[in-house]
């Protein structure tokens, strides 16, 4: 009878005891862990929270690490959660390239009106933000036209065509983009302007300009060379 009563304790003991493994430890025993529970967003939340984590990824991992499935992943939401609110991949990058674009754009406004101050601004983002610089351009990956994505690159714009950025004249610069009514002198300017300043943000930020840093006599940084750059060319902006 004690024999009996020893087994059946020894059986319970070791039923308490599988009883209380944690779900991490449960594998050993046969069972798999339950799956962690997906994060929840207020509804309003979850667009900002997708663009952090689409914002994280970018800045660590660059342009091509950004899949829906990984940018879903990061904030721990499904892979289906970003469409009602950007509709698909292309819709939500364009939301983010339009945060660049207002980045710049308070940037631009940061410098003291002067056309190469204006310029030196507009690639130095570009070198301290190289990611986001490439996306904003990148039109094969984002919505060009989705509304957010077209007012911040109208009032991006506007500065550039405009660089004493007074209040007025910028909402003038920004009417003429939305209403498309430059005129050539204008359209000429404008052009020549943003083909400087974007070529040479381009050339920093991919490393074209290394090799021509590497045989002056005196060493420079990349942006002593591009400010310099700017100096020798006459006021386009």
């Amino acid at each position: 009878m004690e024999s009996y009563r020893k087994t059946q304790v020894s059986h319970m003991t070791d039923s308490a005891t599988t009883a209380s493994v944690s779900p991490g430890h449960a594998h050993r025993n046969g069972k798999m862990p339950d799956p962690e529970p997906a994060t929840r967003y207020h509804h309003g939340a979850l667009p900002d929270a997708l663009l952090s984590a689409a914002r994280l990824i970018l800045e660590r991992d660059g342009v091509a690490a950004l899949s829906l499935r990984a940018i879903t992943r990061a904030a721990g939401v499904s892979h289906t959660a970003a469409v009602p609110h950007f509709g698909d991949l292309a819709g939500l990058l364009a939301e983010l390239a339009a945060t660049g674009m207002d980045e710049l754009r308070a940037a631009l406004v940061a410098a003291d009106g002067t056309s190469r101050l204006i310029a030196e601004a507009y690639v130095f983002y570009a070198m301290d933000h190289a990611h986001m610089f490439e996306l904003m351009f990148r039109s094969d990956l984002i919505d060009r036209n989705r509304p957010r994505y077209r007012e911040a690159a109208s009032a991006l714009f506007a500065i550039l065509a405009e660089p004493s950025h007074s209040s007025a004249t910028v909402a003038q610069e920004e009417d003429k983009v939305k209403d498309g009514i430059y005129d050539m002198p204008d359209a000429a300017r404008y052009t020549a302007a943003w083909g400087l300043v974007h070529g040479l943000a381009v050339l920093a930020t991919d490393g074209r300009l290394d090799p021509l840093r590497s045989r002056l006599k005196d060493p420079v940084s990349r942006k002593e060379l591009v400010r310099q750059a700017i100096l020798s060319v006459p006021p386009l902006l």
